[in-house]
């Protein structure tokens, strides 16, 4: 275990489990780019990371320098090519099939935008369904379209095979479930569920 510092000696100490074997690369990496921000060199990242390694995970001996280095490297050269990207700071696809397809659907520039929010919200977890609620994603501040904007955007996802529902509607109970699909070439049939 770990004593992390209080706030006055009279308080209990916070204690915080060592990093176990097998998430300890990861945990480093993630420091590191937690870090690389913060730090002036490469040097002092490097040596934030081998005292991160030897505070936190257990058998550092085992975590050799050359890897920790390496890890230093991968963060420093990530912050010199202004590619650290982390929570909001990151970025996801949008696949140009897609676009194409809203487009050459007739597709508004309203689908365009319930399409782009979703693969934002849930593009992350693509075999996973979602409650597609217009009140909840408006009141979270996700959409500004009317109800029947906000329909009309779905029905249009849904025919170009975009969006799919997965479970219908219980009416008083649940919404109904959707999942983000993948597009297709346009020599390639969808076969029904």
């Amino acid at each position: 275990m770990t004593v992390l510092a209080t706030e006055n000696s009279e308080s209990t100490p916070i204690l915080q489990p060592k990093v176990p074997e097998g998430a300890r690369n990861s945990h480093l990496f993630q420091s590191a780019i937690s870090m690389v921000e913060y730090v002036d060199s490469l040097d002092e990242l490097t040596d934030n990371l081998r005292f991160e390694r030897d505070e936190r995970c257990t058998h550092p001996e085992t975590v050799k320098d050359a890897e920790v280095e390496a890890i230093a490297e991968w963060a420093w050269t990530k912050r010199l090519s202004n590619s650290v990207f982390a929570g909001r700071s990151s970025a996801f696809r949008i696949n140009r099939r897609a676009v194409d397809a809203i487009r050459h659907a007739g597709g508004s520039s309203d689908a365009l935008a319930l399409y782009v929010t979703l693969v934002d919200q849930h593009g992350h977890t693509p075999t996973k369904s979602f409650a597609l609620d217009h009140l909840a994603m408006r009141d979270a501040g996700l959409t500004d379209l009317s109800r029947e904007r906000f329909r009309a955007a779905r029905r249009a996802l849904e025919k170009v095979g975009l969006l799919l529902q997965v479970r219908r509607p219980v009416p008083g109970n649940s919404h109904a479930q959707f999942r983000l699909a993948t597009p297709v070439p346009g020599n390639v049939t969808r076969f029904p569920r």
